[in-house]
């Protein structure tokens, strides 16, 4: 997995560790490098200058001189003595004809040019500070002393900077230990109060629970509108059981009318078949007495409260002339009169 995708799915907690972290590093390892820049810059734009100027000042005295251009073991027991002047990187002492007498060098070896009428050209290539110092004599031509200063710091500077930079480093991280237990104190574990809450909430379908307030900082803020998420879920979990409820007891009622309309309609089936039978007997009598009554040999005529004609036989027919569907219904009166 990428570093950039892991650290993408840390915690939040985490995140905020990781960057404080890395701020600290990058914090410390600027300032490190800056302050032993400008030690450098300052060594070897002033100090440097300034002790080479010193050294050869002091060498230039006439007693000094004198004795470096006596002769060349003279001259390398003189810079044998400059062996642990720290900011010296190389010397060379040139006699009166310019010719390489003595040299000193520490480390690394160095193209030091062996005659003084070189020291100009070979400055063009060289970018460490040096000075050329003329070495007066009292009879004859002069000699000349080629200092080069270090480029390097001393070892107790750096020796002082890893120490100051260890004695930061493990403040750091002790004030790295702080902040952290802060951090976890004020936003992790609020934050996963709240992610507990939410599972426990989806779990267990109860929309009552509540999630502490807290601090007044955004996880508070983010706790409130949790909250009133909640409040909200919970009144229409409320309203979706009434309206379950309203509607089980309209298909519950809706049930019972439709079992007591199937109950109603197998009534009413039963009773129209009875009613047909019934009929169907009533119209077999019916047909029954109307055989009897028109196979009668004497006229047959029934009346109602009216005077309307509701029976009429055969007979009734061959005596007045007047057919049965012509005298049903009809009154007495009009049917004696027409006939």
């Amino acid at each position: 997995m990428p570093l950039r995708q892991s650290l993408e799915n840390l915690p939040v907690g985490r995140k905020l560790l990781v960057a404080l972290l890395a701020l600290l590093a990058t914090v410390l390892l600027v300032a490190n490098l800056a302050f032993i820049s400008a030690a450098y810059w300052i060594s070897q734009e002033s100090v440097a200058p300034q002790a080479l100027h010193t050294l050869g000042r002091l060498i230039a005295s006439p007693p000094l001189s004198k004795e470096a251009l006596s002769s060349p073991a003279a001259a390398e027991a003189l810079l044998r003595r400059l062996d642990d002047y720290a900011p010296l990187r190389a010397a060379v002492i040139y006699d009166a004809d310019g010719l390489n007498l003595a040299q000193l060098q520490r480390g690394t070896k160095l193209q030091l040019p062996q005659r003084v009428e070189e020291v100009e050209s070979w400055r063009h290539s060289e970018f460490r500070i040096n000075q050329l110092v003329e070495l007066p004599q009292a009879t004859g031509n002069s000699g000349h002393l080629l200092l080069v200063a270090s480029s390097e710091l001393p070892g107790v500077f750096y020796t002082g900077t890893l120490t100051a930079s260890g004695v930061i480093l493990a403040l750091s991280v002790v004030l790295w230990l702080i902040v952290s237990r802060q951090v976890r104190r004020l936003i992790t574990r609020p934050i996963r109060r709240l992610e507990e809450l939410s599972r426990q909430v989806t779990r267990e379908e109860n929309y009552a629970l509540r999630a502490r307030r807290g601090n007044r900082d955004e996880i508070g803020s983010l706790a409130d509108a949790f909250n009133t998420m909640l409040v909200r879920i919970e009144a229409r979990e409320q309203q979706l059981k009434r309206a379950r409820d309203d509607a089980q007891e309209a298909f519950d009622q809706a049930q019972h009318l439709a079992e007591e309309t199937r109950h109603s309609n197998r009534k009413l089936e039963l009773e129209v078949q009875v009613r047909g039978k019934i009929e169907k007997k009533l119209t077999g009598f019916q047909k029954y007495l109307n055989s009897i009554i028109d196979s009668m040999p004497s006229a047959l005529i029934a009346l109602d409260e009216q005077l309307y004609v509701t029976q009429w036989n055969q007979e009734a027919s061959s005596l007045s002339g007047t057919r049965l569907d012509e005298a049903l219904n009809q009154p007495i009166l009009s049917l004696i009169h027409i006939s």
